[in-house]
């Protein structure tokens, strides 16, 4: 029960790593929409969090995330 228990513990403690630093990104990505947001208020936020999300992910996070392989792994 108790290497059961320290298992899963290990299992979790891998699955927070792995997405940490996309949720790092995202929280970046949606403070500086809310600056943003601030200066343009009739376009809001949320647009351009999306713009911006759009913007990282083309470019800038696939030198950093190899995705194409991470999506091979799971479609194959």
């Amino acid at each position: 029960m108790k290497t059961k228990i320290i298992a899963l513990l290990k299992r979790a403690k891998q699955n927070i790593l792995e997405i940490l630093p996309g949720l790092i990104i995202c929280i970046i990505i949606s403070g500086i929409s809310q600056v943003i947001a601030h200066f343009v208020p009739t376009v809001g936020a949320a647009l351009f969090a999306i713009a911006l999300g759009i913007i990282v992910g083309n470019t800038l996070c696939t030198k950093f995330f190899n995705r194409e392989q991470n999506f091979q792994k799971v479609v194959c």
